[in-house]
């Protein structure tokens, strides 16, 4: 995959260097990251508990305190709220796969896992809870630290040793001290973009800010929308993570980030919008096959549609893209990415309409797809800075000296709010 972050985590015996772990304590100026943990592997209640806690003491060293949540109750509690405040930048997503898995994502057979920008898969290859823990310290490292974040000593080290899994049993194997300066410059920095959405969500709430008066943050914070993916046509893990990362790709050179949650159980959307309460922040992402939606509701030769643009709804039909991938397309987890890429678009531009070029158009060309495969198919620099203000008013931040963080369009199908 490609500019994934992270090699995985090898155990093959190799020369040993030991590392120094600072004594357990907190400091008073702790920096927090919350991590939302996804149980496909069905490790079970305890040791998942046991997993979390060997994970929160290696990063208690290095001064930072860990905020576990659980995937799918923070999802919906998230989806459940009206207007949620925005999500700490300062959150990674972990997925716990079966080792099996390791093989449909097209990695070695002693790979621990693989870390991306917003959160990382780890492959449970031992239920043990100091071992997988470790692992998903060096996976969540890699993405902390950067793609080359390998060191010849400590949790980093590309290949640990009989001697390492020792000094884990003991709890002193952990992040070097400069590894644990760059993990905390990482989290600050996105504090202070998380400082900076909060006080314009609270703003646009009538809530007042902890800050002092002329003490808040001007820095631009982070765009970032987060989905909730309802696979409702039981796409594969490998295709539908290789899907969320190509749409991603196509947001990131709009200077959008998108980070992908997994729904609750699917359920079906409303497609009446008019009654709708307007919800800004997360949207929903359905994917089905032709067999799950009304007939009404699609064209024939249709990839996607969406079904409320305010309430933020989209359907991606799986079946559809695979029929056109046969004649057109070379994969269709790359088909479904620029499909999501699309619709989201939709919702992000506040509008049905397509445009005669890009990732909007209505119908692609075979050149369109060329362009998609090399990466070079994405929205204007008009559709990406209308898409960025969108973002800012689901994010209650200010677009152009206007506040954004009001109660919601008088009709919710209006293609503007400013």
């Amino acid at each position: 995959m490609e500019n994934r972050l992270v090699n995985g985590l090898v155990m093959i015996l190799i020369m040993s260097v030991t590392v120094a772990v600072a004594p357990l304590c907190l400091a008073a100026s702790t920096l927090r990251l919350t991590l939302v943990i996804y149980d496909h592997a069905k490790v079970g209640q305890e040791k998942l508990t046991a997993t979390e806690n060997t994970v929160s003491e290696i990063f208690t060293h290095a001064d930072v305190q860990l905020i576990w949540r659980e995937g799918f109750a923070y999802a919906a509690e998230r989806h459940g709220a009206l207007n949620p405040p925005p999500e700490d930048p300062a959150t990674l997503v972990v997925k716990l796969q079966p080792e099996s898995e390791a093989v449909r994502f097209g990695v070695k057979s002693v790979c621990g896992g693989i870390g991306f920008e917003s959160g990382a898969i780890v492959f449970v290859r031992s239920f043990d809870p100091t071992r997988l823990g470790y692992v998903m310290a060096h996976e969540l490292g890699h993405i902390l630290l950067g793609p080359n974040a390998h060191a010849i000593v400590g949790i980093m080290r590309g290949t640990l040793l009989p001697e390492d899994w020792e000094r884990a049993e003991q709890r002193t194997l952990g992040f070097t001290q400069s590894q644990s300066q760059q993990i905390r410059t990482w989290i600050a920095e996105r504090g202070r973009s998380g400082d900076a959405q909060l006080n314009g969500w609270m703003a646009g709430t009538g809530q007042k800010s902890s800050q002092s008066p002329g003490a808040e943050l001007k820095i631009e914070p982070a765009l970032q929308v987060r989905v909730l993916v309802y696979n409702g046509a039981r796409v594969s893990s490998r295709e539908l993570l290789r899907a969320e990362y190509r749409a991603a790709r196509v947001f990131k050179q709009a200077n959008i980030r998108v980070v992908w949650t997994d729904g609750p159980v699917p359920k079906s959307p409303s497609p009446d919008v008019a009654h709708e309460q307007w919800a800004p922040g997360d949207l929903q992402l359905r994917i089905w096959t032709r067999s799950l939606a009304e007939p009404s509701m699609i064209d024939s030769d249709a990839l996607g549609f969406c079904t409320s643009i305010e309430g933020g709804q989209a359907v991606v039909l799986f079946d559809a893209v695979r029929s056109l991938v046969c004649s057109r397309f070379s994969n269709p987890a790359d088909l479904l990415g620029l499909a999501i890429a699309h619709e989201i678009g939709h919702i992000l531009l506040r509008s049905v309409n397509h445009s005669s070029a890009g990732v909007m158009r209505a119908r692609w060309l075979p050149s369109d797809l060329h362009e998609a495969e090399t990466g070079s198919l994405v929205f204007t620099r008009e559709q990406s800075g209308s898409m960025q203000n969108e973002v800012r008013r689901r994010m209650g931040l200010q677009i152009a000296g206007h506040d954004c963080g009001w109660s919601g369009p008088s009709d919710p199908r209006a293609d503007t709010c400013w």
